[in-house]
């Protein structure tokens, strides 16, 4: 992930608070210490002194190698140091520094590269602008419940709800696997309502945005409200969106065909689709029309973007959420 210019500062203070907040507990901890046991203060005065005078005699006597001595001096005072603090019920390492992360020591970087922590910090940012709330960022492949759609074939179908669903997940999880290396691939997620479209959608969200890939969650009606605020200048935040919705590495449109649907709408619409297909960024769309009803609705234009350039992936079956609340009334 590119962090913008206000990103990165918004992580680097973060990382200036941690370690004047642990600088301050250790200072906390030093003085406490110091009070308690005076002859830790005196071993750390005589370090301090020692270690200085043999760097002034080692810069005007270069001949004659201290280092050792002083080594072996150093080392017996430590010593001393942490035998008074266990004497006392202080774990040795008590005047150590303190360090959230012992890897970078609050710095972000090991090295010239960024920490673990640092892009673990990446990671929630990511979640954040994404707009999934909390519940949804919470869904994954590992709740997700096969045993929900029915194994019995429906009219006009060949395969049953389930074994559908099967090779629906399947293709899903070629899409995350090749998402690096194939990008500007894109998802139409049809079915009527219920099914499990948003449910499956925000699994993938969870996938990318732990894989490190920006992610831009909004339902149809919220989608078109934004772009509204940033073409007539209503909200000055409109054009930051525009920015997050044009060059999220994924963009999942949610509920298409809620919205109410006009020129403005459909012309936004098919510049947002055609702008991430010529910039080969991922969309997902979700939508409780059919192929004939999107044909209907929308403008011959983003029907053929559709058609074209998204893979389309129909779930059928009962509906999901009120099987799920039959089951957990059974539980009970």
């Amino acid at each position: 992930m590119t962090l913008t210019p206000e990103q990165y500062r918004e992580i680097m203070d973060q990382y200036d608070l941690i370690r004047r907040t642990n600088y301050e507990a250790g200072v906390e901890r030093r003085d406490r210490i110091y009070d308690e046991i005076p002859e830790i203060r005196i071993i750390d005065e005589t370090i301090a002194s020692e270690s200085v005078e043999a760097a002034r005699k080692m810069l005007f006597h270069p001949e004659e190698d201290r280092k050792d001595r002083l080594r072996t001096r150093i080392g017996s005072l430590a010593g001393r140091k942490r035998e008074l603090l266990e004497e006392r019920g202080y774990p040795p390492d008590y005047l150590e520094p303190v360090f959230a992360c012992p890897h970078c020591q609050d710095t972000g970087y090991v090295g010239d590269q960024k920490c673990i922590c640092f892009k673990q910090r990446i990671k929630e940012i990511i979640s954040r602008q994404s707009n999934l709330t909390e519940e949804m960022g919470k869904q994954n492949f590992g709740t997700f419940r096969m045993d929900l759609y029915s194994t019995e074939i429906p009219p006009g179908k060949t395969l049953s709800p389930r074994d559908n669903m099967k090779d629906i997940l399947d293709q899903v999880c070629s899409f995350i696997r090749s998402f690096e290396d194939k990008p500007g691939q894109n998802l139409l997620i049809t079915g009527h309502s219920g099914v499990g479209k948003t449910f499956l959608s925000t699994c993938i969200a969870g996938e990318l945005i732990r894989a490190g890939k920006t992610v831009v969650y909004l339902t149809a009606y919220r989608l078109f409200e934004q772009l509204a605020d940033q073409a007539f200048h209503r909200e000055a935040r409109g054009e930051d969106i525009l920015t997050k919705i044009r060059e999220a590495d994924l963009l999942i449109i949610d509920d298409l065909g809620t919205e109410l649907n006009n020129a403005f709408v459909s012309s936004r619409l098919f510049l947002c689709i055609n702008e991430r297909i010529l910039s080969k960024k991922s969309t997902i769309i979700n939508t409780n029309f059919s192929l004939k009803e999107i044909s209907k609705t929308y403008s011959e234009r983003i029907f053929s973007r559709l058609i074209q350039f998204y893979t389309l992936l129909n779930i059928y079956g009962e509906d999901i959420r009120i099987k799920k609340a039959f089951s957990s009334i059974d539980d009970k």
